[in-house]
């Protein structure tokens, strides 16, 4: 992956793109940050958020678990995968995010929603290998 640089970068993906990050999230065991919004990201009229770990990621869809819940995302409902570095913030928060994760996967669903999912660093000292 690449590194994170001041100016967050997004890169097109593709469902086989977004189904290898999150199972290198999955291989790694990383905490994921979820975020569902409907409308305006920085004014949604609606706006879900939950922690996990990927359980499964394949052409059928997504699966996390975190606490006392799961979910489940079917991926060909996704369009406009996008990894990026890191969302899209002020650049006064830039750097924190930075140390807080170790990149991000956004897409579209065809309902209008839009789905963040970022892998959070667990020791903020560690080095990207």
């Amino acid at each position: 992956m690449p590194m994170v640089s001041a100016t967050p970068k997004m890169i097109n993906s593709s469902l086989d793109d977004a189904i290898l990050l999150l199972n290198k999230w999955k291989d790694e065991s990383a905490l994921i940050q979820v975020v569902f919004t409907k409308g305006d990201p920085f004014a949604p009229s609606f706006q879900f958020s939950l922690r996990g770990s990927v359980v499964a990621a394949d052409t059928r869809g997504l699966r996390l678990s975190g606490g006392e819940g799961s979910l489940f995302i079917n991926l060909d409902d996704g369009t406009e995968f996008r990894y990026l570095e890191s969302p899209d913030v002020r650049p006064s928060l830039r750097e924190m995010v930075k140390e807080a994760m170790t990149g991000c996967l956004s897409f579209s669903l065809h309902t209008g929603e839009t789905c963040l999912l970022c892998a959070l660093r667990t020791d903020p000292d560690a080095e990207d290998q």
